[in-house]
């Protein structure tokens, strides 16, 4: 019977193939030729980790090139966005509310006409059919639009229409001068309304969870109830710095038991909470710090124009004044280069300045390790969210090269550091020969061509 010969197909390597881990063998194999030459265990080690393995099939990177990959990471995210987009987004964004507004007042002028005219015409065609017509003439208009359409309203209407185009039109260029005059303005078309309200509602929930971690759900109503809450919250807590400024002994304990559950994480010292307000808000000061100096400015005004609520926002100021004398230089807050054109908008540019604060600091924890031991420092779970799975499996894979060699027998830790086991020499004694005989070429018996003969004869018997 005749059997069908297997049949292998191979592709290009793309990454989503599943390789089998390299076993202690194959790392025995590419430390041989540094064992051999130089006989020293710890030496091979730290080449094995800094360079990596080869097989035909896949590659252990060491940790040098998984060191690059990562500050290449960064680099691509820096080289990618404008952080400057942010501000013209909420530019088009407010535009998008006035040209809203600007189409619903035209729209509910023009419908007012043609109701207008409508009536008109239907009066006029119904003059000489009494007055019982005219009134159902009138119950038809005012079925159509509401009311009975008035020509001294329409006048009135399209008065009003006129005034609001024309404060349209004034409305200054800047963001904040814009949120703060369409913040008092009487809107005439709800989507346009509705559009407004939703964006002061977006930049307040980003300035305030970018201080209060706990705020999530406080804010997103923030009713005058929740305001004045809000309100008394930072007055006490810039008591609790001023306090803490002239030397004196500020009750945290009474003010995280009445406050604590707007910062979302415990704190037992001033100095604590100092910390994490700096974590909090400094995803925000490196977004600032990372916009040309005009660019900061706007955006700045245009946030604070969004709280609206005008002690809220003198007790925001104090905050930020009391921090910046209490802690000059905030460690976490960092200006970064971007020098993409890739828009973001407000949300997206503060997650990222989040991110790239995160990738920044594993890349200088990463910077500190020396060997596989110092990998146990890392935390393998923050690589695989800001990396992926590949990068943190390798990383655990250069963590445990010694483990594998030492629960297979082939090193074993002394007081010097590592040696080789009597196995493990064996092993590499074997692979060195079968290297030899592979050099070693064979050829058939007899027949060998020699270029000159010898002196001797051969015994005749």
């Amino acid at each position: 019977m005749a059997t069908t010969p297997n049949r292998f197909r191979y592709t290009r390597w793309d990454g989503t193939q599943q390789i089998d881990a390299f076993t202690a063998e194959e790392l025995l194999d590419a430390m041989a030729d540094d064992l051999l030459a130089e006989g020293d265990v710890n030496r091979a080690l730290q080449r094995l980790f800094r360079w990596g393995v080869d097989r035909p099939d896949a590659r252990l990177p060491g940790f040098r090139e998984l060191l690059e990959r990562v500050r290449e990471r960064r680099q691509q995210i820096l080289q990618r966005y404008d952080p400057a987009s942010v501000l013209r987004d909420l530019n088009e964004r407010l535009e998008d509310v006035i040209q809203t507004e600007r189409a619903g007042i035209e729209r509910r002028v023009q419908e007012g006409r043609e109701r207008l005219a409508r009536a008109q015409q239907q009066a006029q065609s119904g003059g000489d059919q009494g007055s019982s017509e005219m009134g159902a003439n009138s119950e038809a208009a005012a079925a159509e639009g509401g009311e009975v359409p008035d020509p001294a309203l329409q006048r009135l209407l399209e008065r009003m229409a006129q005034q609001k185009l024309s404060f349209l039109d004034q409305l200054p260029p800047d963001p904040a001068g814009r949120i703060r005059a369409l913040s008092d303005y009487e809107f005439m078309d709800p989507e346009a309304r509705r559009k407004f309200q939703e964006l002061l509602a977006s930049l307040q929930r980003q300035v305030l969870e970018q201080t209060f971690q706990g705020l999530q759900q406080a804010i997103q109503n923030l009713t005058p109830e929740a305001i004045a809450e809000l309100r008394d919250m930072l007055r006490d807590l810039n008591e609790l710095l001023q306090e803490h400024v002239r030397g004196g002994q500020p009750d945290v304990e009474r003010f995280k038991h009445r406050w604590g559950h707007y910062f979302g994480w415990d704190f037992n010292s001033v100095e604590e909470l100092l910390d994490h307000l700096a974590r909090q808000m400094a995803a925000m000061q490196s977004l600032l710090d990372s916009l040309p100096p005009e660019m900061r400015q706007q955006l700045e005004e245009a946030l604070d124009a969004a709280l609206r609520d005008p002690g809220l926002q003198q007790e925001l100021r104090q905050l930020g004044q009391l921090l910046g004398q209490l802690m000059p230089q905030n460690r976490y807050r960092q200006a970064q280069p971007f020098s993409g054109s890739e828009e973001l908008t407000l949300s997206q540019a503060l997650r990222l300045m989040e991110q790239l604060r995160e990738m920044q600091q594993l890349e200088e924890q990463l910077e500190g390790v020396r060997d596989w031991r110092d990998l146990g420092r890392v935390d393998l779970e923050r690589v695989r969210e800001l990396y992926g799975d590949e990068l943190a499996a390798q990383l655990e894979a250069l963590r445990q090269i010694t483990r594998l060699l030492e629960e297979a027998g082939y090193i074993q830790r002394t007081r010097r550091g590592y040696e080789l086991t009597p196995r493990a020499i064996r092993r590499i004694g074997q692979k060195a020969l079968h290297e030899i005989f592979q050099h070693l070429t064979r050829d058939r018996f007899g027949q060998h061509q020699l270029e000159r003969s010898g002196r001797g004869t051969e015994p005749i018997q």
